[in-house]
């Protein structure tokens, strides 16, 4: 395994994949992001979050947003997407 510019190369047999590594985010807590959404648009955004990560309650989505749950890489990446809808680019940071 050789690490190159954030790529990651593995050689097998004949065949070489190329795997870009996604940067884990620092914070899990996405408060600074949450902080940017419009207030008419709170509510409707935690219900995305909501439906998208599979959780129904508020306590559950609070314990996300303020980074006292651990997320997947997939799980960050939905939580991204989401935010860009609303055109945050960078949700994570307290």
């Amino acid at each position: 395994v050789e690490v190159l510019g954030g790529l990651r190369l593995f050689a097998g047999g004949a065949f070489l994949k190329i795997l870009k590594i996604m940067k884990y985010p620092k914070s899990t807590s996405f408060k600074k992001g949450w902080r940017e959404i419009p207030q008419g648009k709170v509510k409707e955004f935690t219900e995305k979050i909501k439906r998208k990560l599979g959780i129904s309650s508020g306590l559950a989505f609070r314990n996300r947003r303020d980074g006292k749950v651990e997320h997947t890489v997939v799980e960050c990446q939905l939580i991204e997407a989401v935010f860009a809808e609303y055109g945050v680019a960078d949700p994570w940071g307290e």
